[in-house]
């Protein structure tokens, strides 16, 4: 079957995909309605239990280190070699390393649309990694800790930006800024990200939220504590390690993302993973290769500043 372009019929499947992605969220709203039930951090002590699962622990060590050796070690080994030889092709590619080179580096690093693309995804990755986050905890101790009118409701609109493809969003963010100053601006693929990856930072405080029994609340409000006092004083440091791993997980996949960048970027307004996109569309795979190490450099040196969040929790 040939695939033609159709943004009618795609987001006629979104729509499929809403209605869905409403009939799911219905089923969880229903089952979190009495929230205490999944609490695991109450007010009262209590004990981790651990669990032995015996030779299963072996099985699931292999499975995690076939994952890494495919899916992470052996991809990013070929990216480094691809990147440090003239071009790509086989018999370049097997001549490594007496062909060895670094001239890729430097043209990417000297080429305009690179750096200003590096920057760009750096400033809007942690910009929307940082209101994703802070948004999504306040919509969430909203809807589960307050009686506000109708919170159920932006529960729903949080949640279904995820039923539509991330092209399709794209498409209909475009339609809607035609005509305005935010069409071609930064502001507009912030707005994009922003949307996109909301629902991500929502659902992980929910989550996160929901396993706080309210009794920690309530012995706040006992003794006069407004909501401000008990959200930032109980239940903000003790979503500490939720809030940093979602930091984290956001900044990645902002930094790396194609789908939503794509049709948002403009000349002037370059976003990395588009430019390394667009090295690879039109051949030159080295240095796309040499741009796709320079960017995982910078995701390693997040890494190392999550990690130490971590550890300071």
């Amino acid at each position: 079957m040939a695939l033609e372009f159709n943004t009618g019929l795609a987001t006629a499947y979104s729509v499929v995909l809403v209605v869905l992605s409403v009939v799911t969220l219905v089923f969880y709203v229903r089952a979190t309605r009495f929230s205490e039930r999944y609490a695991t951090i109450t007010g009262k002590g209590y004990r981790v239990k651990v669990l032995d699962i015996g030779i299963w622990k072996y099985v699931t060590f292999l499975a995690v280190f076939l994952y890494f050796l495919v899916g992470i070690a052996i991809p990013f080994l070929v990216l480094i070699v691809v990147s440090m030889i003239p071009y790509f092709d086989y018999e370049t590619f097997m001549k490594f390393p007496s062909n060895m080179v670094l001239s890729n580096y430097t043209k990417v690093m000297k080429h305009p649309s690179f750096v200003t693309g590096l920057y760009n995804s750096l400033v809007l990755s942690i910009t929307i990694a940082l209101s994703t986050v802070l948004a999504g905890i306040v919509m969430a101790f909203t809807i589960y800790r307050t009686k506000t009118y109708g919170a159920k409701v932006f529960e729903f609109i949080g949640t279904l930006p995820l039923a539509f493809p991330p092209l399709v969003l794209s498409v209909g963010l475009v339609i809607v800024f035609l005509g305005t100053p935010l069409y071609n601006s930064l502001w507009a693929l912030g707005l994009g990200l922003f949307v996109a990856y909301f629902p991500y930072a929502f659902r992980n405080a929910s989550g996160s939220i929901v396993n706080i029994h309210k009794e920690l609340d309530e012995a706040a409000w006992v003794h006069g504590a407004r909501w401000r006092h008990v959200f930032f004083k109980i239940t903000l440091p003790i979503l500490k390690p939720s809030v940093g791993g979602a930091l984290f997980y956001i900044f990645i996949e902002a930094i790396r993302n194609v789908d939503v960048a794509v049709l948002l970027t403009s000349p002037g307004h370059e976003y990395g993973p588009v430019t390394l996109f667009e090295y690879f569309r039109v051949g030159q795979w080295a240095e796309a290769a040499a741009g796709g190490d320079l960017f995982a450099y910078f995701d390693r040196r997040r890494n190392g500043c999550q990690v130490c969040f971590q550890f300071e929790v």
